[in-house]
């Protein structure tokens, strides 16, 4: 007979943090590496994961970034196309115009940043057909992009490598004539901004550049608007040439001043402005360029450069960023698969790994020394896959954001869901942070103030905000009805369905903390969301003020911009109606139990549902909760052979800060974090060994195979342990060890006796 795991939460929590890993406390100013000496102690020989990787996987439709990096930081070097603009800068079938120092990766909506973008050119300076290039030997790698670009009278060949804070590139000059020597020009687009083109896109305001020498060149640049508001901000920068040049001066629109050593203005003055430098050559020269770019000031820019790139040497720049992205990528080390499952494998977890924006150091807002990241586009796209991983394997890098966003609660007032530039943007549904919060307290991950932690989930959910379209929430009905009202609000149902969740997650926490009071209100409240249960149609849906079922019933979204869908955000009924991870037991019994469950699920799958927005996630996952993991498998199974792949185009949707990715890895290591609560639940992982570096020692998952095909859980084991559930608890994961997964060719799920807790 299947049962429930019966919970009492108190016990629960206990379970859970009782042999929690031991807390690091001190917190670095720029994360440098995630993993501890003893990490390294107990790790296996690394491996070459940066070998596997492609950095242009996902750049067409999951608009990941393909240039040069390091984890999570503030340089991202690599090219921009023309505008139209997608947010990476970059579209693989568009000429290229220059290469920028900044840029997001996998986010949707308006671009932001592509700042400081240097074009390199053979001939005379050209303002007006720069872009008119064609690409050729594109290659990138972690640590290294390259590409030649051809343009009458001559092609350039690029190189570029990035530390932290700078960016060094190698530009290489060949003319299409005779002539034994030519001109060559590096110029610097001060102005640049990746955009759309619309008139309140992304955009510079105001700046200046300045000539310093023949070889030094430096500026200042503010920019406002993109997706989420205008977040204005200032960038600076320095540059040095390993080549004095031979002619210099500044340009603005279609008109060069040569000479001129110095241009500023402001946006009604100026459209594009910015400096050039013009070298007698001969050919196969080399030119570089090294920049080094800061929030704070032109000086503190210098400096970035100076401290990281204090050479000329690029394959040292190349060889250190190696170093460090084997560093993070070794903390999963994976055997057996396909050379194809392991390219995909590694490049989607580096995609994980480039955002938020590291700009701990660079703070302009209050004390730069604290931990602090930008671009968290937003928390409602990681808090279900990326944040988890991160819990588990880069819980440093994970106790730093934390700590970062209660910098923003204390300094701002309020908990983010969208922190960009400095500034909070749009939620796109409900306060995810609560969820991010009560995910680190079950888990004990310790490292940041629980008690503060605490306060501001508490805040969103019992304070009315001031802006709930930029933080907490929209409680007059919610908190009277358990439900939001369409007719006053877009996305009403799923911010609803959200806001419960929302409110589970905090009276987890408060009952840890030791507020009975609130932890009773908050979990009877996360219950309300039941009533938007259309039992006639067996989905949600909205209601009126008097509990009267709103009209037109649909399972898609009823507007072409199903952002602004009365009902539901980006989606509709049909892919939101299962989100309810706290009272799946309640939600099955609605649909009158395990069997009619089943066909529920199978006919939301009929639509050819696939984890192109984060809303699905749990979807595959959830035949779980009726004892039929075989199910999961075989949806899981499915999605990872068909919606993702090798190639520019790889990704089943835009990746969302690594979220898309995260899902892949999570399934391909054969579990899946429910956010929010200690558990993941298990399927088939297609590699036959998994080791993951952990905190306090590693642990190794083993897919044995009874046959090659076989792809069915027929048995679970940890430390020796045999299991009747398919689910683990953080405690067992944490813990380290070994966990044996037995596949077999039949789906026989007998085996399970216990079903994933529902509270």
């Amino acid at each position: 007979m299947i049962q429930n795991f019966e919970t009492d939460y108190t016990d629960f929590m206990t379970f859970a943090t009782m042999t929690k890993a031991w807390i690091i406390l001190g917190l670095s100013a720029i994360i440098l590496g995630c993993t501890s000496k003893t990490n390294q102690q107990n790790s296996d020989a690394s491996i070459d994961a940066i070998a596997y990787v492609d950095p242009m996987l996902g750049v067409d439709g999951g608009n990941v970034f393909g240039g040069v990096s390091l984890p999570f930081s503030m340089m991202r070097l690599g090219p921009d196309v023309q505008p139209n603009n997608m947010t990476n800068g970059y579209r693989s079938n568009k000429p290229i115009k220059g290469f920028s120092h900044t840029h997001l990766s996998g986010t949707g909506g308006g671009p932001r940043y592509g700042n400081f973008l240097v074009i390199p050119q053979a001939g005379k300076v050209d303002l007006e057909d720069y872009v008119s290039i064609v690409k050729e030997n594109e290659s990138s790698t972690l640590g290294h992009y390259q590409v030649t670009l051809k343009r009458k009278p001559g092609d350039v060949i690029a190189n570029l490598s990035a530390t932290e804070h700078a960016g060094i590139h190698d530009y290489e000059f060949h003319t299409w004539g005779k002539e034994d020597s030519f001109q060559g020009n590096i110029l610097i687009d001060v102005s640049a901004s990746n955009t759309r083109g619309k008139a309140k896109d992304h955009r510079c305001t105001g700046g200046n550049v300045q000539i310093l020498s023949d070889t030094e060149v430096s500026g200042w640049a503010s920019f406002v608007g993109g997706w989420g508001g205008d977040a204005p901000y200032t960038i600076y920068f320095h540059g040095v040439f390993d080549t004095p040049f031979d002619a210099s001066g500044v340009w603005e629109n279609e008109t060069l001043y040569p000479g001129m050593k110095e241009r500023k203005g402001s946006e009604e003055e100026i459209s594009k402005f910015g400096v050039y430098a013009s070298f007698d050559l001969a050919q196969n020269q080399h030119v570089r360029l090294k920049m080094g770019i800061s929030f704070l000031s032109e000086d503190k820019a210098k400096a970035n450069l100076s401290d990281e790139i204090p050479h000329w040497d690029l394959d040292a720049v190349k060889s250190a960023a190696e170093s460090q992205w084997n560093e993070y990528l070794n903390t999963i080390q994976v055997k057996g698969g396909s050379l194809t499952d392991r390219k995909i494998f590694y490049s989607l977890l580096k995609n994980t790994l480039l955002m938020p924006t590291n700009v701990t150091g660079e703070n302009p807002h209050w004390n730069p020394e604290e931990p602090h990241f930008w671009e968290h586009y937003c928390l409602w796209d990681v808090f279900r896959t990326v944040m988890p991983l991160h819990t588990l394997i880069y819980p440093d890098h994970q106790r730093n954001v934390l700590n970062s966003l209660l910098s923003i609660y204390d300094n701002k007032g309020w908990l983010p869901d969208a922190w960009i530039a400095g500034n909070y943007a749009d939620i796109q549904g409900g306060t995810n942070a609560d969820v991010v919060f009560a995910d680190a307290i079950a888990k004990g991950l310790g490292g940041f103030d629980e008690k503060k932690a605490y306060a501001a989930i508490l805040k969103n959910a019992t304070t009315t905000s001031d802006q709930p379209q930029f933080y907490g929430r929209y409680l007059a009905n919610y908190q009277g009805l358990g439900y939001m009202l369409p007719s006053e609000y877009s996305g009403a149902v799923s911010r609803s369905l959200e806001y419960a969740y929302n409110d589970f997650c905090i009276s987890q926490v408060a009952m840890k903390i030791g507020d009975q009071m609130n932890a009773q209100m908050l979990l009877a409240r996360s219950k309300m969301i039941l009533d938007l249960f259309y039992a006639s149609e067996g989905y949600f849906w909205g209601k009126d003020s008097t509990g009267n079922w709103m009209p037109d019933f649909s399972l898609t979204p009823s507007r072409p911009d199903h952002w602004n869908d009365p009902f539901f955000y980006e989606g509709g009924s049909r892919i939101y109606s299962d989100y309810v991870p706290h009272a799946m037991t309640e939600l099955i019994e609605r649909h009158g139990g395990y069997e009619s469950y089943e066909e529920h699920l199978d006919e939301v799958f009929a639509d050819g549902v696939k984890p192109s927005n984060e809303q699905v996630f749990l979807l595959p996952y959830l035949y779980h909760y009726i004892g039929k993991p075989s199910r999961t498998t075989d949806r899981v199974s499915e999605i990872l052979k068909n919606s993702y792949s090798l190639g520019t185009a790889g990704l089943p949707g835009q990746d969302d800060s690594g979220a898309v990715s995260s899902w892949y890895v999570w399934s391909a290591m054969g579990m899946f974090p429910v956010a929010g609560q200690p558990i993941y639940l298990l399927s088939a992982p297609i590699f036959d060994e998994t080791k993951m570096r952990l905190e306090t020692g590693s642990l190794k998952i083993v897919a044995k195979r009874e046959t090659k095909d076989s792809n069915y859980i027929s048995s679970v084991s940890i430390n020796g342990k045999k299991l009747d559930r398919s689910f683990l608890f953080h405690d067992e994961i944490i813990k380290g060890g070994e966990l044996v997964i037995t596949l077999s060719e039949t789906s026989d799920d007998s085996w399970v006796k216990q079903l994933p807790p529902s509270y």
